[in-house]
């Protein structure tokens, strides 16, 4: 529980019979107020709560061996960005909104 909050919390510790040290947790990243909370739903869709429209916001994720495989910038703050797609494996998800800084949210799709 973080300020009365669960927190889903995962470490991850081998991938494809290799030992990793990954630790990746859900609704854990705060963004640039209180109210804007990263989230990943049921449907592997990650949503910036809190984040309007007018928001501005710049993308990235890498998988987990540091390579780039999505990229956008100056996304209305509403944009939904559907992972379905992505392998299974963990993930790293950097995005911006309104120029501040950058933050970060690992997720494992499996």
């Amino acid at each position: 529980m973080v300020n009365s909050e669960p927190i889903t919390e995962l470490t991850l510790v081998s991938f494809n019979n290799q030992l990793v040290g990954i630790k990746t947790s859900k609704m854990m990243d705060r963004s640039v107020t209180e109210n804007q909370i990263v989230s990943i739903d049921i449907r592997h869709q990650i949503h910036w709560l809190g984040a309007s429209a007018t928001d501005h916001l710049n993308a990235q994720v890498f998988d987990f061996k540091g390579r780039l495989i999505y990229s956008s910038r100056q996304l209305p703050g509403s944009f939904v960005l559907n992972t379905s797609r992505f392998s299974h494996g963990a993930y790293v998800l950097r995005y911006q909104i309104n120029n501040e800084t950058w933050k970060h949210f690992s997720f494992v799709m499996n």
